[in-house]
């Protein structure tokens, strides 16, 4: 044989390992997967967020009840000096207390 003869004659091509039946149908499953995964994590993340707003909620219950658990044990509110029905509540306060001293 000579040297274009060789060179002439085709050798086949070695086939693609990975192209067969089985290794198609594992694709198939892990893409399967995958949109299975992408909708489960979409699921949680509602899920999570409900639970997010929940607790949130719960916070703000839990500080109004704070607040009004501490409220009997503060002596007052602190106001403004300028606060018309703190000096209103006062001056009711004063004159009382001089109409009582005035009758005895």
């Amino acid at each position: 044989m000579s040297a274009t003869s060789q060179n002439s004659t085709t050798v086949a091509a070695p086939s693609d390992p990975f192209d067969t039946p089985l290794f198609r149908e594992l694709l198939g499953l892990v893409r399967k997967q995958n949109d299975t995964l992408e909708e489960h994590k979409k699921k949680v993340e509602e899920q999570l967020e409900g639970h997010k707003q929940a607790l949130d909620e719960h916070g703000k219950k839990f500080d109004v009840l704070i607040g009004d658990a501490l409220k009997d044990d503060q002596p007052y509110d602190h106001k403004g000096i300028k606060d018309e029905p703190t000096w209103s509540a006062l001056y009711e306060i004063a004159t009382g207390k001089m109409k009582e001293e005035a009758e005895e």
